[in-house]
């Protein structure tokens, strides 16, 4: 059965996601982190370690470097290497089952679930989020190779895991809370001999010095560093309510994979009484103390609520990031809920339940398979990405910018300004909305009024690639007014605040262009 079990899972993710392959890039980081990215025009690993970005980690630039290399910008080929990839992480993920579980089939109801669960589409079908995959394949082979050590391996194997790790933080940082969860591994599910704390301290040393190597790389090379961010609601108090709403929802999504948005709003409640914010801290406290109440009879099922919070640790704010809600924030938790749930298919043994169980599991494949291969379709183009998030929450205000920045490269200028209009009606102190109606304004002869979106845009950005398109955008519009020393003034600024994944030759040519120009009126 290895070789079917092995294969099975792997056909199923090929079936979901092969309507990707008609995808095109978006305008949500693809212009920027793949179409202009001049860092992927060679395949250079020095020059993209030197230029290390925290947010964009050296192995996604290489990988998109790579596909450069095959397929210059042809969106097929990028998609093709994710859903490759994605095969990748579906059989490393049955493998990982298959060894904690003891069990093939409960390690094939696990991997079938996983391969079609739709909460994972936004990181195969985003172009801009192979890190995911990158940092999940990695992740799941450092954690086999770690179980392979606690179980007799050697020391070779825990080195070994702690080389994929790093590949996985050189991916996705947030992958970072591997170790707690291989400790979770070793506490939970192995004989008391071989999880003492000695031991499990001795075979998650290596793994140090991944997270020492990249802690240093992003404080030398990324003193920038864009993930820091205000608390939300403007205190941690407020951070923390509007995370237990979060949780609320993750609970039924990782269940019930319904109503997925590429981009959420989330509302801060007004105080910790209200039902969003203490049902789901509730249940959460409760999950957990039956897991623990039952775990000498049956571990796994705590190993597997601790294994998903460790995979949500990094987003859970304590920390702010930027965002505080999204599907692929779920691509670890959902590998611990189909580790449960391949767990419960192996436990039922009786001849009736376990046709029952079968019957559910065949029902939920297809279920999921079919919201799978529905939701890929969001991503076909920006157009259809952000009229989906606005058809979820017409009160999304970067939706609305996206969606401009769409209709005018589309060359419907009065639908961008129209919408770009609506997202500075919901957000006034929005840097970028500001800078794409600027944009609206010189392509249509406004060039005024194109000039006061500017200077706005440029003071409210804290964004350097946002303050650089603005610094840009003042630029063109200088030119088309024949004020070529103020144009070479802004994009003089644009260089200088231009990070090195925005690709700078538009800004080097202008600056050639207005030079030429103001020595021709001298």
């Amino acid at each position: 059965m290895t070789k079917r079990a092995a294969l099975a899972p792997m056909l199923l993710a090929a079936i979901a996601y092969g309507n990707i392959l008609g995808n095109r890039f978006t305008n949500w980081d693809d212009a920027h982190l793949i179409v202009r990215n001049t860092a992927i025009r060679s395949f250079d690993p020095v020059f993209v370690i030197r230029h290390f970005h925290i947010t964009y980690p050296p192995l996604n630039v290489l990988s998109h470097a790579a596909d450069y290399a095959f397929w210059r910008l042809n969106p097929v080929g990028y998609h093709l290497t994710d859903i490759l990839l994605y095969l990748l992480i579906v059989f490393s993920f049955f493998l990982l089952c298959r060894a904690i579980l003891g069990d093939e089939r409960g390690a094939l109801a696990a991997a079938a679930l996983f391969a079609v669960h739709p909460l994972h589409v936004e990181s195969v079908a985003w172009l801009s989020s192979r890190k995911d995959g990158l940092g999940m394949l990695l992740y799941f082979l450092a954690f086999l190779a770690h179980v392979r050590a606690a179980r007799g391996g050697g020391r070779r194997f825990a080195w070994l895991g702690a080389l994929f790790y790093m590949g996985a933080l050189w991916s996705k940082p947030l992958m970072i809370t591997l170790p707690v969860a291989l400790a979770l591994h070793d506490l939970l599910l192995l004989p008391r001999g071989v999880g003492r704390i000695r031991g499990i301290a001795g075979r998650l040393a290596p793994y140090a010095v991944p997270i020492l190597l990249t802690a240093l790389a992003a404080a030398l090379l990324d003193p920038r560093n864009e993930m820091r961010t205000p608390y939300h609601g403007g205190s941690p108090y407020m951070t923390f309510l509007a995370v237990a709403t979060v949780l609320g929802d993750y609970g039924r999504m990782l269940v019930l994979p319904t109503g997925l948005s590429p981009l959420y709003v989330v509302r801060i409640p007004s105080g910790i009484a209200e039902a969003r914010v203490l049902v789901p801290l509730a249940v959460a406290t409760l999950a957990v103390a039956l897991a623990a109440r039952y775990r000498p009879r049956a571990p796994l099922p705590l190993f597997c609520l601790l294994w998903a919070a460790a995979g949500l640790l990094p987003v859970l704010q304590i920390i702010p990031v930027n965002v505080v809600k999204a599907d692929r924030y779920l691509y670890l938790p959902t590998a611990a809920l189909c580790l449960l749930a391949g767990w419960a298919a192996a436990a039922v043994r009786e001849g009736a339940l376990r046709r029952a169980a079968a019957g559910a599991l065949l029902a939920g494949v297809t279920a999921f398979t079919v919201l799978t291969i529905a939701q890929n379709t969001v991503w076909r183009d920006s157009a259809a990405l952000w009229e989906r998030v606005l058809m979820r929450d017409p009160s999304n205000a970067d939706a609305y910018n996206n969606l401009g920045i769409a209709r005018a490269e589309a060359g419907d200028l009065r639908g961008a300004e129209e919408v770009l209009a609506q997202a500075l009606r919901l957000r006034p102190d929005f840097p970028s909305a500001r800078n794409n109606l600027a944009t609206v304004y010189r392509m249509t002869g406004r060039h005024d009024e194109a000039l006061e979106e500017l200077g706005r845009a440029a003071g409210l950005a804290r964004d350097v690639v946002y303050a650089a398109s603005a610094h840009v955008n003042m630029g063109l519009v200088y030119e088309a007014k024949g004020d070529y020393e103020r144009a070479l003034q802004a994009y003089e600024q644009a260089a200088r605040l231009n990070p090195v994944y925005l690709d700078d030759a538009l800004i080097r040519e202008r600056m050639a262009d207005c030079r030429r120009a103001a020595s021709r009126a001298d």
